[in-house]
């Protein structure tokens, strides 16, 4: 027995012999020092593995990461609410859709017959899908405003597809003074890693003169917008709101031309109010 128990014993020191000299070899290969330094940088400074964590997880990192000192915490113990409202927000961009290349031309006339300042504008965008694909397009007036309408809208897809969306067919919906348009855009934009919006669209001003506005509802790279006055129509002041550094504005001397521009990412938020009157 005392034999055969030695027998196994000195069988199994042998095979971790064995194991410890092939696994102590393999350490002094080139080969697997690199294999080794190439998964610690993969993990220590590419920090790849925060891209396979969920979104709740992600947030809690960041929440460790960013957060207030203890100076600002005893001025204000509720500070890091503030931190993590900002973190929600970052995290919440997967969730959006954004849009590249937004281009705005229009047209602003006077209307002799109902003595009113109107815009013909053309808005153009390529549209790009959150993690849950794409959202509706969503276009609205003032209820009071009966003569404002849309004009067109196409969508276009990668494929060379168009939908021309038929507006006779969209369901007006009134709430906190305005109707509003949505068009369901989902469907035709599945499978397509972007689609090439264009709108057109009538509004009307309040007698004289007219407000331009262009404000961001989504976030969106890079803006151009250029607004001309016919007859005697001129632009009178034009005011950036939210980040006015990146914005580029100019007016034309006789006033007839409002070209403004913006080559950065525009946040939510983020945009322009242009007033447009007859010459008096």
């Amino acid at each position: 027995m005392g034999l055969f128990l030695l027998i196994s014993f000195l069988s199994t020191l042998g095979v971790a012999l064995l194991v410890a000299s092939i696994f102590s070899y393999s350490l002094e290969l080139p080969s697997f020092i690199n294999k080794v330094r190439a998964i610690i940088e993969k993990v220590v400074i590419g920090k790849d593995f925060l891209a396979d964590m969920t979104n709740e997880n992600k947030k809690e990192v960041l929440s460790n990461i960013i957060k207030p000192n203890q100076k600002q915490l005893d001025s204000y113990s509720n500070i890091e609410s503030y931190y993590n409202y900002f973190i929600h927000d970052i995290m919440s961009v997967a969730e959006k859709n954004v849009r590249s290349n937004y281009r705005i031309f229009i047209n602003v006339y006077e209307d002799k017959r109902k003595k009113r300042i109107y815009s013909d504008g053309v808005y153009s965008y390529r549209l790009f899908p959150s993690e849950n694909g794409y959202n509706p397009i969503i276009l609205g007036f003032v209820i009071a405003d009966k003569d404002s309408k849309i004009k067109s809208i196409i969508i276009n897809s990668p494929d060379g597809k168009t939908k021309d969306v038929n507006i006779d067919e969209l369901v007006p919906k009134e709430e906190n003074g305005i109707t509003e348009y949505e068009v369901d855009i989902q469907e035709f934009g599945n499978g397509h890693g972007h689609l090439d919006i264009e709108l057109r669209m009538i509004e009307y001003g309040h007698d004289h003169w007219l407000n331009v506005n262009f404000k961001a509802l989504q976030p969106t790279d890079g803006f151009q917008l250029n607004v001309y006055c016919h007859n005697k129509v001129r632009i009178q002041e034009s005011i950036v709101f939210e980040a006015s550094d990146i914005f580029n504005s100019v007016i034309s001397e006789d006033r007839r031309e409002l070209n403004v521009s913006c080559y950065q990412w525009v946040n939510e938020g983020t945009g322009l109010s242009c007033i447009v009157s007859k010459k008096q």
